[in-house]
C-alpha cells in the first residue's frame, strides 16, 4: 500500500502543469513504483490537452493499477486524438470501473456512438459510464444520438432497478434529446415509465425526453405529480406543447 504521493513530487508535476510544459516533463513520474504518483501523473498529462502526451498515455492506460487506468482514461478525454487510444483500451479492459472512465472519456470526444450503445450491455457501473456518456452526446447534438436504436438502448436501462446511477444516467440522456418523433411502441414504454417509476429524478427527465413527441400526453401523467420537480418539468413541458389549458391545478 501506498500513501498519497509525496507533497514535493506533487508541487513539481503541477508546477508542470501551470507553466504547460512539455508531455516529455512527465515522463519520469509516469514509471514512479507508487501508482498515486503515476496516476497523478496522467491526470497531468490529461490537462496539458497536447497531443505529445498520446505515446505515455497509451502506456499508462494499460497500467497495472486501476486507478492509473482510470485516470489515463479521463486524461485521453481531454486529449485531442485520444479517442483512437480510448477504443483500442476498449477492447482488452476488463475492469468494470475503469471501463465506465474509458466510455465517459470517449462521450468527451462526442465520438463513438456505436461503442456507446452496446455499452449499455454490460455490467451497471459500466453501463452507467456509457449512458453518461450518451447524455453528453445528445447534449453536443451528436448526429444519430436520437435514434430510434439509441432511445430503446436508453429506455431498456430504466428498469434495472439496482443501478439507480444507471437508471438516472439513460432518463438524463433521453431528457436531453427531446427527440422530435417517437414510433408508438417507444412511446408507450416512455409514458408507462413516467407513470409507474418510482424515482422522481427519472420521472422528471423521462418528461422532457416526451416534451415534444408526445407532450400532450405526457402532461396529462405528470400535472398532478407529487413531486414539485416532476411538476416543475410538466410546466416546462407545457410550454413545449404550446397547451395552456394543459396547466397544473
Amino acid at each position: 500500500m501506498f500513501a498519497s504521493p509525496p507533497a514535493d513530487i506533487v508541487q513539481d508535476i503541477l508546477a508542470v502543469e501551470l507553466r504547460r510544459g512539455a508531455p516529455s516533463s512527465l515522463e519520469a513520474w509516469t514509471t514512479h513504483e507508487d501508482p498515486e504518483v503515476r496516476a497523478r501523473a496522467a491526470l497531468a498529462l490529461g490537462r496539458l490537452k497536447d497531443t505529445g502526451a498520446l505515446l505515455l498515455l497509451d502506456t499508462l492506460v494499460s497500467d497495472p493499477d486501476p486507478l492509473v487506468r482510470e485516470r489515463a482514461a479521463f486524461a485521453l478525454g481531454l486529449t485531442p486524438t485520444g479517442d483512437v487510444a480510448l477504443r483500442i483500451a476498449l477492447t482488452s479492459e476488463k475492469e468494470p470501473s475503469v471501463r465506465a472512465e474509458l466510455f465517459r472519456a470517449l462521450g468527451m470526444h462526442t465520438t463513438g456512438l456505436d461503442l456507446l450503445v452496446r455499452g449499455l450491455d454490460e455490467d451497471g457501473v459500466a453501463a452507467e459510464g456509457a449512458a453518461q456518456a450518451l447524455g453528453r452526446l445528445a447534449l453536443a447534438k451528436t448526429e444519430g444520438v436520437d435514434s430510434p436504436e439509441v432511445i430503446q438502448a436508453l429506455l431498456d436501462q430504466i428498469p434495472r432497478l439496482r443501478y439507480p446511477g444507471l437508471r438516472r444516467a439513460a432518463a438524463f440522456a433521453l431528457g436531453r434529446m427531446e427527440p422530435a418523433h417517437m414510433d408508438v411502441a417507444l412511446s408507450d414504454i416512455l409514458l408507462d415509465h413516467i407513470r409507474t417509476d418510482h424515482d422522481p429524478t427519472v420521472r422528471s427527465y423521462l418528461v422532457r425526453a416526451g416534451s415534444k413527441s408526445v407532450g400532450v400526453e405526457v402532461v396529462d401523467l405528470c400535472v398532478d405529480d407529487w413531486d414539485a420537480g416532476v411538476r416543475v418539468a410538466c410546466a416546462r413541458a407545457i410550454g413545449t406543447t404550446g397547451n395552456t389549458d394543459l396547466a397544473p391545478h
